[in-house]
């Protein structure tokens, strides 16, 4: 059956179909289990050579053909469907990854059926994505597979069956007029025509709205978002703000609008829409974690050396601010690595302020985007705050979970902006919003409202706070003042110089990347006892930092040890040295003597 890759791609039902005549054996749910398995290891090294699914290509992939779909579970269905699957033996076919309707199939079928339980969940494009890392997905893909589907996919059948633009939505920015003068013609053809059907009395708005349609339908979608089904097998179960990749078969809509046409109580769920969206519908083969971008590699860096040459960009980035430059790498591998009741292992929020605090947001930014996957942003100003709400919200009366700003997959980095901070005050909304952030950053759980109560959900969003002085969410951040020594700079002309050094820039991406998500750290038990007699010494010595309360002495040492950990890592040691410790105790104590030697905030600015 994998003779040819391509046949396979453009018609995997058929090979499916084969294989479950082949493996048939005990109940069906047994039976789909075994396909899949066989399917899937078949498969193993043509991963790459099966199309993606997004919006540049969406048009071109015909239909029931095989793709892949990266994205974020955003939505679950509350309920399971009981699938009927009908068996043709003459004819070698079965309704397998299909809907369960016999459209498909001419003439009487026989009467094999027999039933499987599937789930539904909807998938969304990663939220917060940056640039370069949709770009090194999609480089993913095999060269030849764009071509090959150019030649092979007839395109009588893709424009007869693969008509995915009805589940287009509207787009609410403005858009400019479409230049096409054939584009221009369809207009005015469709305007001619409307004239006639009416008498030439279309009022004048309905004109417009037409019209406006008509352009809407010329634009290309935004992104593409995916109903996926998946008949339960094993252990995979789709996980809500999971990454994952999907690897399924493509259903063109018009099969979604016969089968719920057929029999509403069936209909489909509606899941909540993504504006300027394509939804498709994908049959899920497999279902796969897909936390990073990047594949494992397996060249070893020089970590020290690149922890180095990443550290001097991010200083000169930070107009030569090498403390915060510090802190900011150490953040960028940070990440909820376990909990331990309501302690947070792993989570480093920072707050970085002074007057010049812009500056280091703009800064930021640019590291941001230049180094990390993804990452979002939420400013404080009180229009923002009131707009909407920052976290989900159940839809009863659609049975959906509405999407919302601060619904992110885990390693989402989180810029929390102070600075716009104008006199007012907030309302409900605003008040809700704050309180969820200062949960989200300090305790990293989040709370999703299902109307008469609540749900508590698991985050990991590593977030920084800018402010000019104390920052409003009065949440346990390590505050560190920003003091820049060089004079103004261009981030745009640091980040051009980055990115002239392609190799550098991928060893920077592959650092981070790797020390967000390993999971290679010890101390040794010798380490331990030393690291225990130098705090009750350092108790001694910095009393200021131990000895105000119990909290602060546990912010501390939590802090500490955080930081002794990303350090570490940063460095590509997997255990902790003491010269390591030493380390972090020396960047603590300049972090001190800078928030000590910073003037003391007035009661208006606190």
């Amino acid at each position: 059956f994998f003779e040819n890759m391509a046949h396979v791609i453009q018609q995997p039902l058929t090979t499916l179909n084969s294989l479950y005549f082949e493996h048939q054996h005990g109940s069906l749910l047994e039976t789909v289990e075994k396909i899949e398995g066989v399917f899937l290891s078949l498969m193993e090294d043509q991963v790459l050579n099966i199309p993606i699914l997004c919006h540049l290509n969406y048009s071109k992939l015909a239909p029931w053909s095989l793709v892949r779909y990266r994205g974020m579970i955003q939505d679950m269905s509350t309920e399971t469907e009981l699938c009927q699957v009908m068996v043709d033996r003459p004819r070698n076919r079965t309704t397998l990854y299909q809907e369960d309707f016999a459209d498909h199939f001419p003439g009487e079928l026989g009467q094999e059926a027999d039933y499987v339980e599937r789930c539904r969940f909807h998938c969304v494009p990663v939220p917060g994505q940056t640039t370069w890392a949709e770009q090194e997905y999609m480089g993913s893909a095999n060269e030849w597979v764009q071509h090959a589907f150019e030649r092979e996919v007839d395109p009588n059948v893709r424009k007869r069956e693969m008509d995915v633009e009805c589940h287009s939505l509207p787009e609410p920015s403005k858009r400019p007029r479409p230049s096409d003068t054939s584009a221009e013609r369809a207009i005015m053809e469709t305007e001619l025509e409307d004239e006639e059907d009416t008498g030439g009395t279309i009022p004048k708005q309905q004109q417009q709205q037409q019209q406006q349609q008509q352009r809407e339908q010329q634009q290309p979608p935004r992104t593409i978002d995916c109903v996926a089904k998946m008949y339960r097998t094993g252990d995979r179960q789709p996980i809500l703000n999971q990454l994952v990749e999907l690897i399924g078969i493509l259903q063109p809509h018009n099969a979604t609008l016969e089968r719920s046409g057929q029999d509403e109580e069936f209909a489909e769920q509606q899941f909540d829409c993504i504006s300027g969206a394509v939804r498709c519908v994908l049959h899920v083969i497999n279902l796969a974690p897909s936390p990073t971008v990047f594949p494992r590699s397996p060249k070893k860096l020089d970590a020290q050396s690149v922890h180095n040459s990443l550290l001097a960009f991010l200083t000169q980035l930070l107009d030569g601010d090498r403390l915060v430059a510090t802190y900011l790498l150490l953040h960028m591998v940070s990440g909820v690595h376990d909990r331990k009741g309501s302690l947070v292992m792993g989570n480093l929020p920072l707050n970085i302020t002074g007057l010049q605090t812009k500056r280091a947001r703009t800064a930021v930014t640019v590291a941001w985007d230049l180094l990390l996957e993804r990452h979002t942003s939420v400013d404080l100003g009180l229009n923002s705050l009131q707009a909407c709400p920052l976290l989900p919200a159940k839809d009863f009366s659609r049975d959906c979970l509405v999407c919302a700003p601060l619904q992110l997959a885990p390693k989402t980095f989180l810029a929390v902006d102070e600075t716009v901070l104008t006199e007012g005050q907030l309302q409900s909304q605003g008040i809700k919003n704050v309180g969820q952030l200062q949960r989200i950053i300090g305790s990293q759980t989040a709370q999703y409202d299902f109307q008469y109560h609540t749900i508590d959900v698991e985050t990991d969003y590593p977030s920084i706070i800018f402010s000019t002085s104390k920052s409003l969410l009065h949440a346990s951040c390590c505050v560190v003042p920003f003091c820049p020594s060089m004079g103004t700079g261009s981030s745009a002309d640091t980040q051009a110089k980055a990115e002239e050094n392609a190799q550098i820039l991928r060893a920077w991406r592959v650092l981070i990347n790797e020390r967000q998500h390993s999971s290679s750290y010890s101390i040794s038990d010798e380490l331990k006892d030393n690291l225990e007699k130098d705090i009750e010494k350092e108790m001694k010595i910095r009393a200021e930092h131990f000895n105000r309360s119990p909290v602060v002495q546990h912010n501390t040492l939590h802090i500490w040890f955080t930081l002794a950990r990303l350090l570490a890592l940063s460095r590509g040691e997997s255990e902790l040295t003491f010269s390591t410790w030493q380390a972090v105790k020396d960047l603590e104590m300049e972090r001190h003597v800078r928030l000590a030697s910073l003037p003391p905030v007035s009661s208006t600015q606190a």
